[in-house]
């Protein structure tokens, strides 16, 4: 039997119960027996954030932890650290994310 997975990036700064909220809504709407929740690095959440928002920005160990206590109860639930290891020499965040998660997607037998 195949296990589908969603894979759902972003700051979560703060993680809250609407990112679970949609989280599970999306794992509903396809049928996947699994959600992984992918932080970006602080340093791609704060390029993404207004000027007068950076200062408010919480940092990576802080993020995963409130997203490791929202998720607790939820054995489905996962949060993956893959993202915040850091960059490829010359590469963005958000694309050296993306790349992580496609080889994260075609690398594993589901």
């Amino acid at each position: 039997m195949e296990t589908k997975t969603v894979v759902f990036l972003g700051g979560f700064s703060p993680a809250t119960k609407a990112h679970l909220a949609i989280m599970r809504a999306a794992m509903e709407a396809v049928g996947a027996d699994k959600g992984i929740f992918l932080p970006e690095p602080l340093a791609a959440v704060r390029k993404m954030a207004k000027a007068e928002e950076r200062s408010d920005i919480m940092n990576d160990k802080l993020r995963v932890d409130l997203l490791g206590a929202l998720i607790a109860d939820d054995p489905r639930l996962s949060v993956d650290r893959t993202a915040l290891a850091g960059t490829e020499k010359g590469v963005s965040p958000r694309l050296w994310s993306e790349r992580k998660i496609g080889r994260f997607l075609f690398s594993k037998k589901n």
